[in-house]
């Protein structure tokens, strides 16, 4: 789940600020600061402006933040990833952002672009969108944010991230010991360099010296649990899904800490009561959040808190209630896509209206607005792939295999891989033998021919092994 991949020269330039320690300055706020002019002294006098994010350019970004002496802040994201979509449409275009749009460069890097290879692989992510805010000076991280985040958790984790900045140039030394923000800093830099044991210990510590209710609590606990889960520690992984699973807010950070935890009850034994509970306690935190109209999810992270629900109530056999959940994540995605501002941000519902509709066995009512959506954005290859998709689930093979290959015209990076097996698999279902051969040979060349980094081992494996099939 966690990839831990690094260069020989990223983990030298690591070391000394995952071990390394300075003297422990005065204690941590419990609470951001308010927005600092201190990079920008005539803030007070000039206009706040929006955001002016760089796009796919990271020597171009690191250049301006060492010029202007300014952190960085990078936005991973890919345009098949509807959180990421979500993010850009709902959250990162706030005005409320405008007083910090001079505090920081901005970067957005589309993690499927070959020319952004080498940044992908200098900041290897496993979740998508992840944001980072980077130290101009040695390219080191200083803070890190995975997943979906409120408006208010976004703030908080770039005032956090500058006041890092700030104490580091101050200080010239290593980032002190013991503080929370610091301490997130310690086990964000060690989870990036498979150090899962320093990293876990430094979110615990974290954990343990924050005030009661501190604000970043939440986005901590998921990385605590998730790093829990890639060293394979499956009992005190749900340990801790039990015991703090009502301290994660009211933001995708409690879906994001069920989901996790419920990945490692599944690795318990099938006996195990724990496995029950958990179930039960998330079905619950889930409900609540779900039916919260003052809570701080998006119609996407709602969606997502549904379809958690929905699994466990599979889990539990009661597929009336599951498809209960799925009808009202039905009627919710739809207004939202509806109501969106621009045909791009009705996109961000694309694959999210198309699992449901498909599990509902109403996938062909959703296929005439996924053809709206490629007709509104030609140049974009997610919806004619999510169009194949549905036409592929709901036996429409000629539909599929039409739309994929214009998704394909549109294509590149790993998805463009995904994108050639499901032609693969429109081909096997046509009976076509050849073209389906020749369809899996493709993906496996084009996989092959991407810069290291861009894909994953499991990703090109089963790809391989599809092919492998076919021959015997």
């Amino acid at each position: 789940m966690f990839n831990s991949r690094f260069t020989p020269w990223l983990f030298a330039l690591l070391l000394a600020a995952v071990f390394g320690c300075g003297a422990t300055p005065p204690a941590d706020p419990s609470t951001p600061t308010a927005p600092s002019t201190a990079a920008t002294p005539d803030a007070a006098e000039s206009p706040k402006a929006e955001i002016q994010w760089l796009h796919d350019a990271y020597s171009t970004a690191l250049t301006q933040a060492t010029q202007s002496g300014r952190p960085l802040v990078v936005d991973m994201w890919a345009n098949w990833c509807h959180t990421c979509l979500s993010m850009k449409h709902y959250v990162l275009n706030d005005p409320s952002l405008a007083p910090y749009a001079d505090r920081f460069i901005w970067l957005a890097l589309d993690t499927d672009r070959e020319q952004n290879a080498e940044p992908v692989e200098q900041f290897p992510i496993n979740v998508w969108p992840t944001f980072f805010i980077v130290n101009p000076a040695d390219q080191s991280i200083l803070a890190r944010f995975q997943g979906a985040a409120s408006l208010e958790q976004f703030k908080g984790f770039v005032e956090h991230g500058e006041r890092l900045y700030r104490e580091l140039a101050e200080s010239g030394s290593a980032a002190p010991c013991g503080r929370p923000t610091h301490l997130i800093r310690r086990g964000d830099q060690a989870a990036m360099l498979g150090d899962l044991t320093t990293a876990i210990e430094a979110y615990r510590g974290a954990l343990s010296a924050a005030e009661q209710g501190w604000e970043r609590g939440p986005e901590v606990l998921v990385d605590l649990i998730g790093t829990l889960y890639a060293a394979e520690k499956w009992s005190e992984c749900v340990e801790l899904g039990l015991g703090r699973i009502e301290d994660t807010g009211t933001s995708a950070s409690a879906t994001d800490f069920i989901y996790r935890a419920r990945a490692c009850a599944r690795k318990l034994d099938a006996a195990d009561k724990r496995r029950s509970v958990l179930n039960e306690r998330a079905a619950k935190r889930l409900t609540t959040l779900i039916d919260d109209p003052q809570g701080a999810l998006s119609a996407d992270d709602r969606s997502d808190a549904m379809v958690a629900l929905r699994s466990i109530r599979l889990e539990q056999n009661d597929e009336t209630a599951a498809r209960a959940v799925a009808l009202k994540q039905l009627a919710m995605l739809d207004d939202a896509a509806n109501r969106a501002a621009t045909p791009q941000a009705a996109a961000t519902f694309n694959w999210p209206r198309a699992e449901v509709y498909v599990y509902l066995g109403r996938g062909a009512e959703l296929i005439p607005a996924l053809e709206a959506s490629m007709r509104a954005l030609p140049e974009d290859y997610d919806p004619p792939y999510r169009l194949a998709w549905v036409a592929y689930r709901t036996g429409d093979l000629d539909k599929a295999l039409d739309a994929v290959n214009k998704a394909l015209d549109l294509a590149y990076g790993p998805r463009k891989g995904r994108m050639l097996s499901l032609l693969a698999d429109i081909h096997r279902d046509r009976g076509d033998r050849d073209n389906e051969r020749k369809a899996r040979e493709q993906t496996i060349e084009h996989l092959e021919s991407l810069p290291e980094g861009l894909v994953s081992p499991r990703q090109l494996d089963s790809a391989r092994k599809a092919l492998a099939d076919i021959k015997r």
